[in-house]
Parts: structure tokens; sequence; C-alpha cells
């Protein structure tokens, strides 16, 4: 099941966060398809693809988010905590205002993350 679901998590993630635009700018700093913070893409881009200046070409946000989430899946977290942990860096529900005056919800956007990913299980 973990294999299925892997797949389907970057792409259930990428479809909530962005609707698939990989160039996409968030209203916290956040860039491209998987909303990728700086300093979020420098440490799992020198963790996945060995180079912390990596430039962001759809590819390589594909390769990190896939290769993010199958690390995940690896140390037993199932899909809500996948997304809740990408949305909030915590397997836990949390909301509020973040530091640059942008209202969240970890445990909202973990249950779109979920509703996407039925669509493709």
């Amino acid at each position: 099941m973990a294999t299925q679901i892997q797949p389907h998590s970057s792409r259930a993630i990428r479809d909530v966060e962005s609707g698939g635009d990989y160039t996409t700018r968030g209203q916290s700093g956040e860039y491209g398809a998987y909303q990728f913070t700086y300093d979020t893409w420098k440490q799992w881009a020198a963790e996945f693809l060995g180079n912390p200046e990596a430039p962001l070409t759809p590819e390589n946000q594909d390769k990190v988010a896939s290769a993010k989430i199958a690390s995940l899946i690896a140390q037993g977290y199932g899909p809500q905590e996948i997304a809740l942990i990408w949305n909030g860096g915590t397997p836990t529900i949390k909301s509020g205002v973040n530091q640059f005056g942008v209202q969240y919800d970890t445990g909202a956007y973990a249950q779109k993350v979920l509703n996407q990913l039925q669509q493709y299980l």
C-alpha cells in the first residue's frame, strides 16, 4: 500500500498547494508546485539532490517532493500525518496566523489532501 500511496500523495499535495503550477508564489514566500519555503528547499534539495542550490525546475521539485514523502512513509507516517507535516512541519493539527499574517489550519489542509488523494487511489 505504501508504494501506491507515495506517488499519489505527492500528486495530491501538488494539486492542493498549487493546482500543479510549478512557478506559483505563496503569500508567505513559498514557491513552486509544492510551495517550498526558501529554507526548506535548500535543506531538502541538499538531502535528496545533493545540492542545496539546485534550481527549482519542475523535475527537481517532483524529485524532492517524492523523496521527502518516501522518507516520511519509511518513518511510518500515513497520508494524514504526511499532509500535516508538509503544511505545518509536525504531524499535529494546529491553526493560527503565521509571521507573514497569513492564517493557516493544518487540519483543514490535511483533509483537502486526503480528499484529493482519494481521487487517485
